[in-house]
């Protein structure tokens, strides 16, 4: 753990990037696991993103992420919402 979380710190302090902005996601909870699937736009790229996530003493957590360049074009500003990007 101590070496992803390491790993991540150093993808985060890493020079600024352009903002991630969600959208189109999709929601499935079963008991304690929950699936996100949506579209990221990364600049003029877009992507299709899976999250999950566990629950843990009442906090979820992500336990996975994946995301891929697809054929989409990327959203028209009226598909991203301000305020939804994750940096």
């Amino acid at each position: 753990r101590d070496q992803i979380m390491a790993t991540w710190k150093s993808v985060l302090k890493s020079p600024p990037q352009p903002p991630i902005r969600c959208y189109g996601a999709k929601v499935l909870t079963s008991g304690e696991v929950g699936v996100v699937v949506g579209f990221e736009a990364v600049g003029n790229i877009a992507l299709v993103a899976t999250n999950i996530f566990a629950r843990e003493n009442g906090v979820w957590r992500m336990i996975h992420h994946q995301a891929a360049v697809t054929e989409s074009a990327t959203p028209p500003a009226s598909q991203v919402p301000d305020g939804a990007s994750v940096h």
